[in-house]
């Protein structure tokens, strides 16, 4: 935001931990199946779609929001804000870290709130369940089948926000890949 004297950076990261590959579109189906999300191939195809958008099927996906304090009333503030601006809202918080060192921000950054697992479910506000529990596929799942009985698919801006010149949600780019997926799931 122009006026934001404490600027925000969202960036995606791979929470460190265990390796994991990326689910399969079968394997996100079945996944989902087993947490109980109801076997209705609209359902199942939109949740599938959805996931992928919003985490590549990458059970460890993470995505940080960070605050940075910085003085937007001194020329010096002003300069680093400009450096911080033109950092890249894709790089990797380690990255992150090491360019904002480099320029002398801060040695760490606050991170706010941070989404987490396949479906990336924010923490806080959603839920007060762990990162590590959220990075577990399983309970993602389920705490994602949770909002969705509450609130449809609207928590997810995958499935509710245009992005770019495209005028359609990110996820119905995957639909076609989800939809023959699921149906070979509930053949």
């Amino acid at each position: 935001m122009a006026g934001d004297p404490n600027p925000r950076i969202y960036m995606s990261d791979h929470y460190p931990g265990p390796k994991t590959k990326r689910l399969t579109y079968v394997q996100a189906a079945r996944l989902l199946i087993q947490a109980g999300w109801p076997k209705d191939e609209e359902i199942l195809t939109t949740a599938v779609a959805v996931m992928n958008a919003e985490s590549a099927r990458d059970p460890r996906a993470y995505l940080a929001y960070v605050d940075l304090k910085v003085d937007r009333n001194s020329r010096r503030g002003l300069k680093r804000r400009a450096q911080i601006d033109a950092l890249s809202p894709t790089m990797t918080l380690t990255t992150f870290r090491h360019a904002v060192r480099k320029i002398g921000l801060f040695r760490h950054p606050e991170v706010v709130r941070s989404d987490n697992g396949l479906f990336q479910i924010g923490r806080p506000p959603y839920t007060q369940l762990t990162v590590e529990e959220l990075m577990d596929p399983y309970e993602n799942a389920r705490f994602a089948l949770k909002l969705y009985n509450d609130r449809g698919f609207r928590p997810w801006a995958a499935y509710t926000t245009p992005r770019g010149d495209d005028p359609d949600p990110p996820y119905m780019r995957f639909m076609p890949y989800a939809r023959e997926a699921v149906r070979g799931v509930l053949a």
